[in-house]
């Protein structure tokens, strides 16, 4: 039996925890308990993981996320691509008038969650794309206006509830 700390930093801009490290090690290894504990150092927040696990298992090939999603967008249609396009520009256009990098109002990733849930209202963005309040503020209404138009052209929304 072998023994891993991870601590994990909380992200104000997604208001989520940076699980990828805990996500890969996961998906690699069998894990036979883990504790968790919640700290904050200097106002910043930290979930520290104490995991037991057994070995690596063996993986003939474990994606990185960048991947899956550049596999993702390589798989769009045409008209899912075009609607992709849309949202990066409006990211970009927005991103450039707040001073932010486009990645802090929303990632590539959270483009597409916004696309295969066909997130047209605040609770949608919330709730099934993962979005935080400072996402919704920042590019929430931009993304589901467009969402909105691409429904009225076929597309059926995704039902809030």
């Amino acid at each position: 039996m072998k023994i891993k700390v991870m601590t994990l930093k909380f992200n104000p801009e997604t208001g989520q925890f940076d699980d990828d490290a805990l996500t890969i090690f996961q998906e690699e290894t069998t894990v036979n308990q883990f504790d968790s504990h919640f700290f904050t150092v200097n106002g910043v927040s930290f979930l520290s993981f104490v995991i037991t696990y057994d070995s690596f298992q063996q993986k003939t090939q474990i994606l990185k996320r960048r991947d899956i999603e550049k596999k993702e967008i390589e798989e769009l249609t045409p008209e899912e691509s075009e609607l992709f396009e849309k949202l990066k520009a409006v990211r970009k256009e927005k991103a450039f008038a707040l001073g932010l990098p486009v990645y802090v109002l929303a990632t590539n990733a959270d483009i597409l969650k916004v696309m295969k849930h066909r997130c047209v209202t605040m609770e949608t963005l919330k709730n099934d794309a993962g979005f935080g309040k400072k996402k919704v503020s920042n590019i929430g209404k931009e993304f589901i206006d467009i969402m909105k138009n691409q429904v009225g052209r076929g597309q059926e929304p995704k039902d809030a509830g």
